[in-house]
């Protein structure tokens, strides 16, 4: 896989862009895919051809189920049931989403082996909210030698009732998997409202499940003795959707958006709306202006949906440079997740970091410099650094794009972007 970029910047992206399948709901589909019953056969379209799920894929060989993923027509078919209930170091630790294989092989058999997962390194990511749920449905939970081995007291499952200290995405995912199949009318207080959450509830819908409440805080599951087949759609991927809109938006570039769900970003629409970029929606297409000459500084703080994403707050910041005033950037999902604040000052760019704020007076101009991403959306905030930029920068770490987003760099290119892999 190619992992340095080099951008030669300056060019005002303008043109059509087409958005692919969510990263974060095709994470949570895949294992959920382990609750369908022996000789199911599963379909599910709409799926990115990013490398995260070629890791997905192979946890799923792993233990007993074959994927074949159409590349051409975005189409995965899984067929084969769960066989084995512990996943090795080869694949476990190279994705976040892993940790959903917990919550799939409890409701199944009952008993899981695993390693950590992995992810981006983004700061305090714990697990232990996961654990407190599989404490409720009373699952032990032992960690040993980076291992996490977690074993059922009683199985089948029996309904229960969780509240969560944060409303973590994962975990409300977890719970959803273990409670579809537990004994009796489980509830999920303080739940997530992430669009992904609603879509993972309504692909455990139908398979037969019975989900009440998805997208709100408070859900109910009603157990069920099994589920069948997915056949599902995927959703359009809500953060590469935002990616290009600050993409046309930090070159001064124009173009129309197809395939995504401007009311699962509104937060980020505002933002861009309020400063002064030009916005408007026709027969699901969005249109993009951004042609004007002055932006009006930002003041946002990253927030659990339907705040603004934790996940756009680096790209927040690539604008933020082009912005007149000062403008401030909270986070109060990842607090350490302002790494990328380095690489701009590399850049050329001067900025206040403290604790979770960072502090940019604009505006500022990007000049080339030899940069380095170290997680998806970092890296994605350098490429998009690397376009404002004079001359020609390059950028390693570009192999953390490649997980979220397909052909990232084909689609800059058709817009007009002078950017080539090595």
């Amino acid at each position: 896989m190619s992992n340095v970029v080099k951008i030669k910047g300056g060019v005002p992206l303008i043109g059509d862009v087409t958005i692919n399948g969510s990263k974060n709901a095709i994470s949570a589909i895949l294992p959920a895919a382990c609750l369908a019953k022996p000789g199911s056969h599963s379909v599910i379209k709409n799926v990115p051809d990013i490398s995260d799920i070629e890791t997905h894929c192979a946890i799923l060989k792993e233990i007993g189920i074959t994927a074949s993923f159409d590349r051409e027509h975005h189409t995965l078919t899984l067929s084969g049931s769960v066989e084995q209930v512990s996943l090795s170091e080869t694949n476990a630790p190279k994705i976040r989403a892993s940790n959903l294989y917990l919550g799939a092989l409890l409701a199944i058999k009952g008993e899981v082996h695993m390693p950590f997962c992995g992810g981006d390194q983004i700061g305090d990511r714990p697990l232990d909210i996961h654990f407190s749920i599989f404490h409720k449905f009373k699952i032990n939970t032992e960690i040993k030698d980076g291992h996490i081995n977690c074993l059922a007291t009683e199985f089948p499952l029996k309904a229960a009732t969780v509240y969560l200290r944060y409303p973590s995405v994962g975990a409300t995912e977890n719970a959803l998997l273990i409670a579809s199949l537990a004994e009796g009318t489980s509830y999920i207080y303080n739940a997530a409202c992430e669009p992904e959450i609603t879509d993972l509830a309504i692909t455990l819908n139908n398979m037969g499940a019975q989900i009440h409440g998805a997208g709100t805080p408070i859900i109910r599951v009603t157990g069920v003795s099994e589920l069948g087949s997915i056949s599902h759609e995927v959703i359009p991927d809500r953060l590469e959707y935002c990616t290009f809109l600050m993409a046309f938006a930090c070159t001064h570039g124009k173009g129309r958006i197809l395939g995504g769900i401007p009311e699962h970003s509104i937060s980020v629409l505002q933002t861009l709306i309020d400063s002064g970029v030009s916005i408007h929606f026709e027969d699901g297409i969005t249109y993009v202006d951004a042609t004007c000459d002055t932006y009006n500084p930002i003041n946002i703080s990253a927030l659990p949906y339907p705040g603004l994403p934790t996940d756009v707050q680096p790209l927040l910041a690539v604008f933020a440079t082009l912005c007149k005033g000062t403008s401030v950037i909270q986070d109060s999902v990842f607090k350490n997740r302002f790494g990328y604040a380095k690489e701009f000052s590399k850049m050329g760019i001067s900025s206040l970091h403290l604790y979770d704020h960072l502090c940019i007076n604009g505006p500022q101009q990007f000049k080339a410099a030899h940069v380095k991403g170290t997680d998806i959306r970092a890296a994605s905030s350098l490429v998009l650094a690397a376009l404002c930029a004079t001359s020609e920068t390059t950028l390693t770490g570009y192999s953390h794009v490649a997980r979220g987003y397909e052909n990232f760099v084909r689609k800059l290119h058709s817009l007009g972007a002078h950017i080539d892999l090595y």
